[in-house]
């Protein structure tokens, strides 16, 4: 049985030598300074956007609210933003044109009440209601009688 075991350990070791696919950090590596980026943080959520300060390798700097952290490239990533928002920050003559071709169809939307969804029954589906059993409490002190006569 040891020996499985350790067959079976050196195995798992090689697969994971050769493995290969990983996290994609190419984007990150193309990155300027100063950049936005997001960090993926203990709590299981990517939290930020944050300042990228540098990159050592795949070490990457970035300034939280607490000071400059250091972070691995797999746990951040870069912040996108919407492409609008690109364009708009990026040319300023195209700025005035989207704003009034965004404020029409705004106009044109009709706003009625919120649908909201049925209250729902707080007891147990129709088909398992069906099947309930009435049981009757037996008397707590039995019939002694009753054994007695019949015996």
């Amino acid at each position: 049985m040891q020996e499985v075991s350790r067959l079976r350990a050196k195995r798992q070791v090689t697969e994971a030598l050769r493995q290969r696919n990983g996290p994609q950090t190419s984007d990150l590596h193309d990155l300027p300074i100063n950049s936005e980026v997001l960090v993926w943080r203990e709590n299981g959520e990517w939290s930020g956007p944050f300042k990228l300060l540098s990159m050592e390798g795949e070490t990457c700097r970035v300034q939280l609210f607490s000071g400059p952290t250091d972070f691995r490239s797999t746990s951040v990533r870069p912040y996108l933003r919407e492409h609008q928002e690109q364009q708009l920050e990026g040319d300023p003559a195209i700025a005035p044109e989207l704003q009034e071709n965004e404020e029409s169809p705004i106009e044109d939307t009709i706003e009625g009440p919120t649908r909201r969804n049925p209250t729902r029954e707080r007891r147990l589906p129709s088909r398992f209601r069906q099947n309930l059993t009435i049981a009757y409490a037996a008397e707590s002190e039995p019939d002694i009688e009753a054994f007695v006569s019949s015996g």
